[in-house]
């Protein structure tokens, strides 16, 4: 049968999945009778229509299957009361809504098919059914876990992707703060590490660089027992020569020795740098070259934001 409909249209009904699990209505927090019916109708809406001895399996594991099933029209008959009633669709065998309710999972999916990245990232309020503890039903919890880890997973994606997006824009503060907040979730990424660790020498913060390093050492040791790869410590060791370098370097010789392939090499060692090329044929204008770099260095976002950074 289906439920008749309500007097409110589905529009004013909101699953908030992401972080602590509620259901709006008009704006206002619609108050469920027990965690096993928010469960249920997070299920409902995740999954589609379902077979009652597969809730029943779900959300009272620990009991046989006749209890179970009467526990499951328990449920289902506390939801009368409420606006979902009028969505539901209830057979003999299955359960299900005829009508989804909009929720924030299914926000965040579509914006993440749309390339709608910043927008995905602020529809993710947090673990699926923060906190959502129930009694006997270990099979929804299993569940749980496996739908929890890949919207996370997917958050995560949208973080890194969000962070390349910010880079090429030229946003390098932003970039890092995506990046901070990956390891907010998952620390253990040693990549991630060195993303930050590259983009705070790029930013001119090489001693925040330096202890991300330290950071990154302690945390590889104290959950893993390892220690960081070869790559990650030879980034280090480039950062805190160039923190401890001078800030000039000037190669003079006849033409045709190479000094031009030595200094790209050199450059190419060092973050955010302007590579100064004089030749005879601009003795006549000596600031010529100068402006050149520059002109070339502002083309780079990494190199235009290291230079505002410069006193006037």
């Amino acid at each position: 049968l289906k439920s008749s409909e309500s007097d409110r249209p589905i529009s004013e009904i909101q699953l908030v999945l992401l972080g602590r699990a509620h259901v709006l209505h008009g704006g206002y927090e619609l108050p469920l009778r027990t965690r096993k019916t928010l469960a249920l109708v997070a299920y409902l809406a995740l999954e589609g229509s379902t077979r009652r001895s597969k809730l029943a399996g779900l959300l009272w594991s620990d009991l046989d299957r006749a209890s179970g099933l009467a526990n499951l029209r328990r449920e289902i008959f506390r939801l009368h009361p409420t606006p979902l009633w009028s969505l539901l669709e209830i057979n003999a065998d299955t359960v299900g809504f005829h009508l989804v309710p909009p929720s924030d999972v299914t926000q965040f999916n579509a914006c993440l098919e749309a390339g709608q990245l910043h927008e995905a990232l602020t529809c993710y309020g947090g673990p699926l059914l923060d906190g959502l503890d129930l009694q006997g039903a270990e099979g929804f919890e299993r569940w749980l876990v496996d739908r929890q880890a890949d919207l996370l997973e997917a958050y995560l994606g949208a973080l890194l992707n969000h962070a390349g997006a910010l880079e090429a824009s030229g946003d390098l503060r932003g970039a890092l703060a995506a990046h901070l907040e990956f390891l907010r979730k998952d620390e253990l990424q040693e990549l991630v590490h060195c993303q930050i660790m590259r983009l705070h020498a790029l930013l001119g913060e090489r001693e925040l660089a330096l202890r991300r390093f330290v950071r990154l050492k302690e945390v590889l040791a104290q959950q893993l027992g390892l220690t960081p790869l070869p790559e990650t410590t030879a980034m280090a060791e480039r950062i805190r020569l160039v923190q401890s370098d001078a800030g000039f370097c000037l190669a003079v010789s006849d033409p045709g020795l190479g000094k031009t392939r030595l200094m790209e090499e050199f450059a190419r060692s060092r973050t955010a740098t302007v590579l100064i090329q004089g030749m005879e044929a601009t003795m006549a204008t000596p600031l010529t070259p100068l402006a050149e770099a520059l002109r070339q260095a502002m083309a780079n976002p990494a190199s235009a934001v290291r230079m505002a950074t410069l006193p006037a």
